[in-house]
């Protein structure tokens, strides 16, 4: 019963919905994007993360907290991009 259902609704869905390649071409990264960004990425996503699980408890102060350190994070990993591809820029431009 189940394989036949599995064979019906492919059918179905190969009938409305051809399936296709997909061509991903992936983009190079930014130069001046190295691991320290890398890290500073994952620790916002990985608090970003936090903050919206601690929004669904009771205790609106860990989330405020949580919410805070994200934000804290956030601004520093902003900064620190900024930073970097200024740097960067700067250094290319004086360079030639």
């Amino acid at each position: 019963m189940a394989s036949l259902y599995d064979t019906a609704l492919t059918t179905m869905l190969d009938r409305a919905v051809p399936a296709r390649t997909v061509t991903r071409r992936p983009r190079p990264s930014d130069p001046w994007f190295d691991v320290e960004c890398l890290a500073a990425k994952r620790l916002t996503r990985r608090l970003e993360r936090a903050a919206i699980a601690a929004a669904k408890t009771p205790d609106a102060s860990a989330a405020a907290s949580a919410n805070q350190a994200w934000q804290t994070q956030r601004r520093s990993y902003r900064d620190l991009r900024n930073q970097k591809r200024d740097t960067f820029w700067s250094d290319t431009v004086a360079a030639k």
